[in-house]
């Protein structure tokens, strides 16, 4: 393995926001604001039966509906809306479904085959887990995910001192450690008091507030738009041959023929889903060559081997 130590760099970035809360906390309101904030134009993947579109008189933006909460299906759905051009913000409301959803994480190892369905299950599922975490932090634009928190019912004292029961969250309906792999997370409560718990944006370190506006988009845009600009599309992403393909012709408006022989020029001769960033940054310097060969194969159905499939 070879070694290299370089300077660091501060690279504009896309943020990685989190927003968990119990029902009717306002999770969905305040990433839809947030996203303003943060672009102008919003997708919202949405497993919530459409609860999103309630705000399109207040909010512009898309919607891809979900009603099928697989890992895999998460995954695809993330790698279709990273192949769409003009999205700044993609809002996943809500990732607790590809956890405890109908079909979600735990449901697909409670059916997995074999007498210890834990073991055998947990075997399926963890690498799908990990592929799903993955594709949300090498994703190439802002994203924000809302979860669902665990409720129970507490007494507190009101503004007359009497003992009245509250909805209270008590963990988030993820697997554990999913916090850490955000860059921003905030708690709401029914109240709608917004806590931000961690933070790499120093401007938001120990913020609050009740109803929150686009003050946390604003300080995360600012803290993102500095240092040097990001590749269009990043380390670390690993798109299939037809997501990659699709994202040439979208771009650059050329047939899946014209970006095989580009690559091929480029010397690589087969589409490998690891080396993504490399070969982007090969067509991108390569734009404004036109190729001739006729007999260049559709890399799109070749297999990671370069046979064909």
């Amino acid at each position: 393995m070879e070694f290299i130590i370089m300077k660091a760099t501060v690279t504009q970035a896309k943020a990685k926001i989190a927003i968990v809360g119990p029902a009717g906390a306002g999770k969905t309101y305040t990433a839809l604001t947030i996203a303003r904030e943060l672009g102008t134009k919003t997708l919202v993947i949405d497993t919530e039966n459409g609860t999103s579109a309630k705000y399109a008189g207040e909010f512009d933006f898309d919607i891809l509906p979900l009603t099928d909460y697989r890992l895999t299906t998460y995954i695809a759905a993330l790698e279709h809306a990273a192949t769409k051009e003009g999205y700044d913000t993609v809002i996943v409301d809500s990732l607790s479904h590809a956890w405890a959803g109908p079909g979600g994480a735990l449901e697909q190892v409670d059916n997995a085959p074999g007498k210890n369905k834990f073991t055998s299950g947990w075997k399926i599922v963890t690498p799908l887990y990990n592929q799903l975490v993955e594709a949300i932090l090498s994703f190439p634009t802002h994203l924000i995910a809302t979860m669902r928190m665990k409720t129970q019912y507490i007494l507190t004292a009101n503004e007359k001192g009497q003992q009245v029961p509250q909805k209270a969250g008590m963990g988030i309906v993820q697997r554990d450690g999913i916090e850490y792999e955000f860059d921003v997370i905030a708690e709401m409560n029914v109240a709608h008091d917004l806590t931000v718990t961690k933070t790499r944006c120093s401007a938001l370190d120990e913020f609050s507030m009740n109803r929150p506006d686009g003050t946390i988009g604003q300080a995360i845009n600012t803290w993102l738009s500095e240092g040097v600009k990001a590749p269009v599309w990043p380390d670390g992403w690993y798109p299939s041959k037809e997501c990659f393909f699709d994202k040439a012709r979208d771009q650059y408006g050329w047939s899946y023929k014209v970006v095989a022989e580009k690559l091929k020029i480029a010397k690589f001769s087969e589409y490998k889903p690891g080396a993504a960033a490399d070969m982007w940054r090969a067509l991108e310097a390569n734009a404004d060559t036109s190729p001739t060969a006729d007999n260049v194969p559709d890399m799109r159905q070749l297999d990671d081997r370069g046979s064909p499939e």
